[in-house]
């Protein structure tokens, strides 16, 4: 695609090519600067899933109130886990956060850590991005205007339309948009298992959470046996002049 074609260009061509300012090839210049200056290896943050929690998109309001026996509602979708069973959490705001690429779950800030929640209609969303999503319930809108109807968007409907959405050419289109976009994801983070960081962080939000018990998808990294970090092995994104 046009990722692999302007990587192609960028770091095989580019880079290569005598620069008339520098007086010599970026890459060499680049090369140079770090045989100087160093790695600084003690900056490097692992891209692992305290990082991808950290960054992760929330809700304009960032939290939302946990409802009995249907969980938590993110971008119109409700999500449940079994930790949402506890009476003492019933009732109460905790800080969410969603994948934009995978919109069949969603995760919730309990005890001190994040919970997977799972969707309502999971085998939908499942791999289903945010803008998907968005689109579906923009059609249905207009669909609603021009019926004159009101507009009652819920998972369900959403649901409905996306199941069949082979029949609506603008959701269509952005699936094909997303999953290209997914792909050149794929293939930064392709050596993510390889990558490890001499200093490990985890995301933990600042506002206080009521307890309960929860399945624990983000973990402190222990600091021992922490492999030297090879930088040759870390997929080049963008290299700073």
């Amino acid at each position: 695609g046009l990722y692999t074609y302007l990587s192609e260009w960028a770091y095989s061509v580019y880079d290569n090519l005598e620069h008339d300012s520098l007086g010599t090839t970026p890459l060499q210049v680049y090369t140079d600067t770090l045989e100087r200056t160093g790695e600084r290896e003690h900056r490097h943050i692992a891209y692992n899933e305290d990082f991808l929690m950290a960054t992760r998109p929330s809700t304009p309001k960032g939290t939302a109130l946990i409802q009995p026996g249907v969980g938590i509602k993110v971008n119109y979708l409700y999500y449940w886990n079994d930790a949402f069973r506890n009476p003492g959490v019933e009732k109460t705001k905790v800080p969410v956060r969603y994948d934009p690429f995978d919109m069949g779950v969603a995760y919730a800030y309990l005890e001190g850590r994040w919970v997977k929640c799972i969707s309502q209609y999971y085998s939908t969303f499942v791999g289903r991005t945010e803008r998907e999503v968005l689109l579906a319930a923009e059609e249905i809108r207009q669909k609603d205007k021009r019926n004159s109807v009101s507009t009652n968007i819920s998972a369900k409907r959403l649901a409905d339309f996306i199941a069949s959405a082979q029949e609506h050419e603008t959701l269509l289109l952005q699936r094909l948009r997303d999953l290209e976009a997914k792909s050149v994801l794929e293939n930064l983070t392709s050596h993510l298992d390889e990558v490890s960081s001499l200093t490990q962080v985890q995301f933990i939000p600042q506002s206080p959470i009521n307890k309960s018990n929860g399945e624990d998808v983000s973990t402190v990294h222990k600091t021992e046996n922490i492999q030297q970090l090879d930088v040759t092995k870390l997929p080049v994104f963008e290299e700073y002049r």
